[in-house]
């Protein structure tokens, strides 16, 4: 997983504070959660708390992104299922790609992703 992980460490607990709002402050869009969160955790209760559901197709990832997402207790309540669909004949018939979009753009491209919500 990509990403980087900050540790902050000192016996001065207000300088840890002000230390933290600034770097919060800084890329705060970007922080997910705080000591020991994972990833997999916060998406699970958002989609928990928000009534939302998730299925996956993937090709190049291999099913990544559908093992992530139920790496965690209870991803059954959100994640309905998941497919891995490297030939052309599983993306178009099994996932919806239109064949046109993969002609122009190749099997593997942001041009033949199809978002369902």
């Amino acid at each position: 997983m990509l990403g980087v992980d900050i540790r902050l460490t000192s016996k001065d607990d207000k300088l840890l504070d002000v230390l933290l709002d600034q770097i919060v402050g800084r890329v705060g869009k970007y922080v997910y959660g705080f000591d020991s969160d994972k990833l997999e955790e916060v998406i699970a209760n958002l989609f928990i708390k928000h009534n939302l559901t998730i299925s996956t197709a993937e090709s190049c990832t291999a099913g990544m992104l559908a093992a992530r997402l139920t790496d965690v207790a209870g991803s059954s309540t959100y994640f309905k299922g998941g497919a891995v669909c490297y030939s052309n004949e599983l993306k178009i018939n099994d996932v919806g790609i239109k064949k046109d979009l993969i002609d122009r753009y190749g099997a593997v491209s942001g041009g033949s992703c199809r978002c369902i919500s």
